[in-house]
């Protein structure tokens, strides 16, 4: 299995993240705030499949999140190919835009998909509008 970094703006997204990869995988390390990690302690995760990353930046400013993003993409620049995932909130708030901003330029990827919908939670995306309950 291809190593899959997990990146999300709080908490809650980051622990939501790690549910869906439970049953498959034995081990879920989730950092509750990945602005405190030193890249020497990121050397034990390697044995792991998934990681999930809390930058803790979903009520941050554009810039402290953006640069918060920007340090967690040069600490997990040394792991190799991953998948790399952004988790967002399906009512896009937070810095959604600045964070995949820092990835792609960090990482150097050309793209990235998002895909922000959860239709058995009444979440939808319509012509580029994210429609949460109808609204």
């Amino acid at each position: 299995m291809r190593k899959i970094i997990v990146i999300a703006d709080d908490l809650t997204g980051a622990t939501n993240a790690a549910s869906y990869f439970a049953e498959n995988c034995k081990d879920i390390p989730v950092f509750i705030d990945s602005n405190s990690i030193a890249k020497k302690e990121l050397d034990f995760l390697k044995k792991h499949d998934v990681i999930i990353f809390n930058t803790n930046t979903r009520t941050a400013g554009k810039d402290p999140a953006q640069l918060s993003v920007k340090r967690l993409c040069g600490l997990i620049s040394g792991f190799g190919e991953i998948i790399l995932v952004k988790k967002i909130d399906t009512a896009f708030r937070g810095n959604v835009a600045a964070e995949l901003d820092a990835i792609l330029t960090t990482t150097e990827r050309k793209f990235c998909f998002i895909i922000s919908a959860i239709p058995s939670m009444n979440r939808i995306t319509i012509g580029g509008f994210q429609i949460i309950e109808g609204k």
